[in-house]
């Protein structure tokens, strides 16, 4: 019985780890709290960027959901199903940010750089979370706290143990 138990209490930390919804995003974000429910993200939702900041941002990520999905967020000064853009400049890093997804809407706080790096965050989110109709995202909700731990960004290609064609390389890159 004594064994029973034993090997039950084993298996606990395993099973809790198995059932933890998994959120794949690279570079792997500081925190990530992800609860109940799903956000059903459609075309007809809108960027909202009251500071008018963000511009740039807004048009790459629009850019990338063109040649991804062929469509594209319009911007709007008020909308119910929204992607809120919002400026903080007391967080404590220009490219820290916090992305949260309600079942109402999404909301990415940070500077500029923070900014672009949760819409990267995001359309991460959305390659993994679209569902068999057109352009419909299932994103769970959740909230992502981030920043950089060192001041660069990179990854690290070893190409003199393993040969890499052309193709891999460039979508490695």
């Amino acid at each position: 019985m004594k064994k029973i138990i034993a090997l039950a209490l084993m298996l606990c930390p395993a099973w809790i780890a198995y059932t933890q919804q998994v959120v794949n995003i690279i570079p792997q974000p500081l925190s990530v709290v992800v609860e109940d429910g799903k956000l059903m993200l459609n075309k007809d939702f809108k960027i909202v960027d009251k500071a008018k900041l963000f511009t740039n941002e807004i048009s790459i990520f629009n850019d990338q959901l063109k040649k991804a999905f062929d469509f594209s967020f319009k911007t709007s000064k008020k909308s119910k199903q929204s992607i809120q853009l919002v400026f903080d400049d007391q967080l404590p890093h220009p490219e820290a940010y916090t992305l949260t997804i309600t079942t109402k809407g999404i909301t990415i706080i940070g500077k500029p750089a923070g900014v672009f790096y949760g819409l990267q965050s995001l359309y991460q989110l959305m390659i993994n979370a679209r569902e068999s109709q057109q352009n419909v995202f299932a994103l769970p909700v959740l909230r992502i706290q981030d920043q950089p731990t060192f001041q660069w960004r990179g990854m690290h290609l070893d190409v003199s143990r393993h040969f890499f064609n052309k193709t891999e390389v460039m979508r490695y890159l």
